[in-house]
């Protein structure tokens, strides 16, 4: 890996910090004491995009663009009042991190 290489790199996963960093400090943070935490479901997400990610072609790489988030009953229950805003704050998250 090249120096701009390096700094490259390092600045996506500075910038995907920070954005985990904002869903963790962020207004979620205060609902969620215990049990599953929404950055603990982006962090799984980038992982699932990154397992799963193929390249095709020169430039070209392709990633999931669908996921199924199984939860147990509390977790679900805790988030649910939460869904959309959660749901547009990880496709935001997964959008960030697929496009880095």
């Amino acid at each position: 890996m090249s120096g701009l290489e390096k700094v490259v790199f390092v600045g996506i996963l500075d910038r995907f910090e920070q954005r985990v960093d904002r869903l963790v400090n962020g207004a979620f943070a205060k609902a969620f004491a215990a049990e599953v935490q929404p950055v603990e479901i982006a962090s799984a997400l980038a992982s699932e995009v990154d397992d799963r990610a193929v390249i095709v072609g020169a430039g070209r790489t392709v990633v999931p663009n669908s996921f199924t988030i199984d939860l147990s009953s509390a977790d679900y229950e805790r988030l649910s009042a939460y869904a959309a805003p959660l749901k547009l704050e990880l496709e935001g998250v997964v959008r960030e991190h697929i496009t880095e």
